[in-house]
C-alpha cells in the first residue's frame, strides 16, 4: 500500500464560465505552483445541525450533515514565466486565482503589459470571476491519488514583499463542495517554471497624491497588500443543501508599510507637496499617499508593478527593529470617484 505524501500535491485552477459549474482546469496548462502545506491546501467544511429530540434520557441523539463547503489555501511566490514575450506568456500562472480575488484581467498598455485591477460586477453572466479549483493529493505520475474539486471559489489574496525574502502570495477562500473520489494521475503534468527571486530593488516611491511628481523613496523593511474581500454563503431553498453558492460582496484593501525613520523623513518631507513627516500630519489630515512599487523576476524584462492611487494612513506607529526606530504605516486604499481603482497589477512580459 503505498504512503500518500503531502509533498506529492499538485493543484490546478481555472476560471469559470458560469460560477459553480465546473470547468475543468488541465494539468497541462492550469496548473499551480504551491509552496508550504500541502496537506491544508483543501479541507471539506461541514455543518452538522443538532435539534435533538426531548426524551426522557440525556444521550446525545444524531445530528443531520448540512452545507458542504470547500476551503481553499494556496500559497505561492510573487512570479512569472520566462517565455518569448507574447499575449499567451504575459499572464502569470495563477490568473485565474487573482480573478476570483474579484479583479478583471485585461490587456495593459502596450504589447506585452497585462493588468489586474478590483470590479464591482462580480457574478453576472458576462462578468463571472469564481473558479473551479482541482486538487490531487499524494499525486504522482501513473500513481493513486485523492482528488478533490471545488467549485464557485472566490478568494482573498495576501501579498507579502519582505527585504531578502521570497515574496508569497497566499490565496485563501471556500468554493462549493464535490465528493472526493480517488483517481489515477496521468504521466502528463506541466509545471510553471519556478522563477521565485527575491525581494530586491523593488523601487519602492511614495508621494502624496495631490502632488505626485513629488516622490520619495524610503528604506522599507517589508510591504504587505491584502484584497481584503468579504465573501458570503447564498443560501437558497431551491438549491441542493439549501446552498446557491458564494459571492464576494464587499471589499476593504489594505497596504502596510515598514519604513526607517531616517533623517530625510524630517528634512525633505516636510516641503511643501511631498510627504511630509514624520507622517502623523497625514493622518490627522486625511492626507492620500501614491505608492508604486515594481517586483523584478531576476529575468531582463519581466517583472510585477503595483500602483496604489489613493492609500489613506489609518494609523502611524513608532517600534524597534534591531535597534533602528521604524514606522509601521497602516493604510486603507480607497477608490477614486469612477471607483474601482483602489489599486492596479501590471505583470509585463517583453523577453524575446
Amino acid at each position: 500500500m503505498a504512503i500518500n505524501l503531502t509533498r506529492k500535491t499538485i493543484v490546478a485552477a481555472k476560471t469559470e464560465s458560469e460560477s459553480g459549474t465546473a470547468n475543468a482546469p488541465s494539468l497541462t496548462a492550469d496548473v499551480q505552483l504551491v509552496y508550504g502545506d500541502g496537506a491544508g491546501v483543501y479541507q471539506a467544511d461541514t455543518t452538522m445541525i443538532d435539534m435533538p429530540s426531548l426524551q426522557a434520557t440525556l444521550s446525545p441523539q444524531k445530528q443531520i450533515a448540512g452545507r458542504s463547503l470547500a476551503n481553499v489555501s494556496i500559497q505561492t511566490c510573487l512570479q512569472q514565466e520566462t517565455g518569448a514575450g507574447s499575449a499567451s506568456t504575459v499572464k502569470p500562472f495563477f490568473d485565474p486565482l487573482l480573478v476570483a480575488c474579484g479583479m478583471t484581467s485585461s490587456a495593459g498598455a502596450g504589447t506585452y503589459n497585462h493588468e489586474y485591477k478590483p470590479t464591482s460586477t462580480i457574478g453576472q453572466a458576462s462578468n463571472v470571476r469564481s473558479a473551479t479549483v482541482d486538487v490531487y493529493q499524494g499525486g504522482a505520475a501513473s500513481g493513486d491519488a485523492i482528488f478533490t474539486r471545488s467549485t464557485g471559489v472566490y478568494l482573498n489574496a495576501d501579498f507579502n514583499l519582505t527585504a531578502g525574502q521570497a515574496p508569497t502570495i497566499q490565496f485563501t477562500g471556500q468554493g462549493k463542495y464535490v465528493a472526493p473520489t480517488p483517481v489515477t494521475v496521468g504521466a502528463t503534468v506541466t509545471n510553471p517554471t519556478d522563477t521565485k527571486v527575491l525581494v530586491e530593488a523593488e523601487g519602492l516611491t511614495m508621494a502624496l497624491s495631490s502632488a505626485p511628481g513629488n516622490t520619495i523613496a524610503p528604506i522599507c523593511r517589508s510591504i504587505a497588500f491584502s484584497t481584503g474581500n468579504s465573501i458570503i454563503e447564498r443560501g437558497d431553498v431551491n438549491s441542493d443543501e439549501g446552498l446557491e453558492g458564494l459571492m464576494i460582496i464587499s471589499r476593504a484593501p489594505t497596504l502596510n508599510l515598514v519604513v526607517e525613520a531616517e533623517d530625510i523623513l524630517r528634512t525633505n518631507y516636510t516641503t511643501s507637496g511631498q510627504v511630509s513627516g514624520p507622517f502623523f500630519a497625514n493622518l490627522k489630515a486625511n492626507d492620500t499617499h501614491s505608492i508604486d512599487f515594481t517586483h523584478q523576476s531576476g529575468v531582463t524584462n519581466i517583472s510585477t508593478n503595483f500602483n496604489f492611487p489613493k492609500a489613506q494612513l489609518t494609523s502611524v506607529n513608532l517600534s524597534d527593529d534591531g535597534g533602528i526606530r521604524v514606522f509601521n504605516l497602516a493604510y486603507a486604499l480607497i477608490g477614486g470617484t469612477a471607483g474601482d481603482d483602489e489599486y492596479k497589477i501590471t505583470v509585463s512580459n517583453t523577453t524575446s
